[in-house]
């Protein structure tokens, strides 16, 4: 770790070298001493050719390595390579000056690769391009090793991946899902609680925690028993905010189940009471940062969210962590709110539901996603199952034949097939 100033802005850079000029890891503490020792030397004594002597665009970078070491690599990794420049890539940086890249511009664009819909591993992909164009750049001194060393290796500022969706969870972990035994308990406890119109609201709609708490009650349409989710509360900048939905499949319109239906229509009733009775009492005077525009910023004060509590005061994200912990010593149920959107999926998927319409319902962006919960066995789809099993039989079925007079006959298959034959040989 080396301490210095940038010579044009004055600030002290925080450079870490955790590998040496051939790019391997240091094996021994002397050794890392000793290379630190000679950078320092290296800083102090500057020998190399300045950088900005030749400024290089992405665009020749790219070109540098098409005519040179891309002759060495096998012809998928220069196609794939290839198809990212063309596709992805070209647009948005050819005309980028290598040495002013910045970190924040590639995480940018692999946030919105992402969002875009893309799968994750495929994004990834583009973070090894980009580590391809600025080995490059530092081989040829187009861009110094200490920016190198940033934007590739130094844990704080190298270029990151954007954090996961939740729902592609499901790739590396196993779907956790209550059984139904867990959702009558978890009912049973959150039923007099603050909170039981959100655990409803996730475990019949399917929704995000924070799509649950961005629901307003206009965003209700009673006349078609529908909700619209168009947005989610996350904590920004030291307040909650109101922000559009991580996807373009987010934003949607889903049925109410008739039970929640009934509990949100009774809740509207009673939360306009306890307002009127309350009067100035009432705590609905927060306020929350309306983001859903793109580059407009509002106030929401005492907006009509769905979950408060009686006096008013304003639930959020947040509110489930201290009742985690009780149900946790009480049920020994490991309560996440995610789990019962998971949940809800898994019930679609085992009652048959078409996979298009669970897709659309929960805002998956891709079907894969939704196919997991289809392919996935918990305790009830087993019990169906045993329960099938169990009906075959090497007995010859019985089957019951509507007769003219209205009764039913019950018939062997074998004499019931006798019987549609010479039906089929007599004159009408």
């Amino acid at each position: 770790r080396i301490y210095m100033k940038d010579p044009f802005t004055g600030k002290q850079i925080d450079t870490s070298y955790r590998r040496d000029e051939n790019n391997n890891p240091f094996k021994t503490r002397k050794a890392a001493s000793d290379f630190r020792a000679k950078k320092i030397v290296e800083i102090n004594n500057p020998t190399k050719i300045p950088h900005t002597v030749e400024e290089k665009t992405i665009g020749d970078v790219w070109e540098v390595y098409l005519n040179g070491k891309a002759k060495e690599k096998a012809t998928s990794t220069v196609t794939r390579y290839t198809s990212l420049w063309k596709n992805h890539i070209k647009e948005n940086f050819e005309n980028v000056k290598v040495d002013e890249l910045t970190t924040a511009q590639v995480e940018n664009f692999l946030r919105d690769l992402y969002d875009s819909g893309l799968s994750y591993a495929y994004v990834e992909g583009f973070t090894k391009f980009f580590w391809l164009i600025l080995g490059i750049s530092v081989d040829n001194n187009w861009i110094s090793y200490e920016k190198y060393q940033m934007m590739t290796q130094n844990k704080g500022t190298k270029i990151h991946m954007p954090a996961k969706y939740e729902d592609d969870d499901t790739e590396d972990n196993p779907i956790e899902i209550f059984e139904g035994y867990e959702i009558a308990q978890l009912d049973g406890y959150f039923k007099d609680s603050n909170l039981y119109t959100a655990f409803l609201m996730g475990y019949y709609l399917g929704l995000r925690i924070s799509e649950c708490f961005g629901t307003m009650w206009t965003d209700i349409n009673w006349a078609d028993r529908t909700i619209r989710i168009n947005k989610q509360m996350v904590y920004e900048d030291n307040c909650f905010c109101l922000k559009p939905p991580k996807t373009k499949a987010g934003y949607r319109t889903i049925d109410i189940p008739n039970a929640l239906y009934d509990h949100l229509k009774y809740k509207l009733r009673r939360a306009r009471k306890q307002k009127q009775g309350m009067g100035q009492g009432y705590r609905d005077y927060e306020v929350v940062l309306d983001k859903t525009k793109k580059n407009v910023v509002k106030q929401i004060i005492g907006g009509d969210f769905i979950n408060r509590k009686p006096n008013g005061e304003l639930l959020t994200n947040n509110s489930f962590k201290y009742h985690a912990q009780q149900i946790k010593v009480k049920l020994n149920i490991d309560f996440k709110y995610h789990s019962l959107r998971r949940t809800h999926i898994t019930q679609l998927a085992a009652m048959n539901t078409p996979i298009k319409e669970t897709l659309l319902r929960v805002g998956h962006t891709k079907y894969d996603t939704t196919m997991k919960f289809y392919a996935s066995v918990n305790r009830d789809t087993k019990i169906r199952l045993l329960a099938n099993i169990n009906n075959i039989s090497l007995e010859e079925p019985i089957i019951d034949v509507p007769q003219s007079d209205g009764t039913i006959r019950k018939m062997k298959q074998s004499e019931y097939v006798k019987f549609q034959k010479a039906s089929a040989l007599m004159p009408r």
